[in-house]
């Protein structure tokens, strides 16, 4: 999130000047309609924000990472150990565990990350399914797949599958089928796509809309970001931040 402070060193070089208008306005810009996106936006109108949300595909084709995924949620169950929870987040996120190979990549701040996990990650399937009741998340057999981990065995972790029917057809693709046939990825797409769109009056999302720069003040803190639509240059501003989503999960 690239919220009122100052770019972090390598970030891209921003377009420092305020002194032309502003096209438009809004408390959260969201870069990116994948998954992250589409959360941070649903988040952020939950929390009574105005947020315009930019996509550089078009919403009758887009192809989002998210979108052509396997839909899975890991989501343990809300019942299990939290301290076992967390010790087995505290190891997937550090450098390294014991004589293992290292798995995450974020060693400095590992321990936020696992906690931020253990408090979140159990709720998933129920706030998915708090878009769209229709939605059916449907359990896997999987457990937590580094089983030397501690916590491994006590977090009660469970890995779910986004679906809109009992059954899941590993073979053929529901890319832009009807909602009611949709599975995996793209289930988890629409679930969220009909999230955001339950909260019109809070998103707008702006498609064929590709980001171009960040905006800065005189101090560098980002205050808003342009944008090219149908060549033309578009400038936003940001009241509280923009939150940059369009890496892919490949690039997280």
């Amino acid at each position: 999130l690239a919220a009122g402070s100052a770019l972090a060193a390598g970030a891209s070089q921003a377009a420092k000047s305020t002194r032309t208008p502003f096209d438009f306005s809004a408390d959260i810009v969201v870069v990116g309609l994948g998954a992250a996106g589409a959360a941070t936006a649903i988040t952020a109108a939950d929390n009574k924000a105005q947020v315009i949300v930019l996509e550089r595909q078009p919403m009758a084709t887009l192809r989002s990472n998210t979108r052509l995924s396997g839909g899975y949620i890991h989501c343990p169950d809300k019942r299990g150990s939290k301290k076992a929870l967390l010790s087995y987040f505290t190891a997937l996120f550090s450098g390294a565990y014991d004589s293992l190979p290292s798995v995450g990549e974020e060693e400095a701040v590992s321990k936020k990350m696992a906690q931020h996990w253990t408090d979140i990650t159990p709720h998933l399937v129920d706030w998915l399914k708090s878009l769209d009741p229709d939605l059916k998340m449907l359990k896997t057999g999987g457990g937590a797949q580094y089983v030397n981990f501690p916590g491994a065995k006590e977090c009660s972790y469970a890995v779910y599958r986004s679906s809109y029917q009992d059954v899941i057809n590993n073979k053929t693709t529901t890319y832009n089928l009807p909602k009611s046939k949709a599975t995996e990825g793209e289930a988890l797409h629409q679930a969220l796509i009909h999230g955001i769109q339950v909260r019109k009056d809070r998103i707008t999302v702006m498609d064929k809309t590709r980001a171009v720069e960040l905006i800065t003040d005189e101090n560098k803190r980002v205050v808003g970001i342009a944008a090219k639509n149908g060549g033309k240059t578009i400038r936003i501003a940001a009241k509280k931040g923009v939150a940059l989503c369009c890496g892919g999960y490949e690039y997280s």
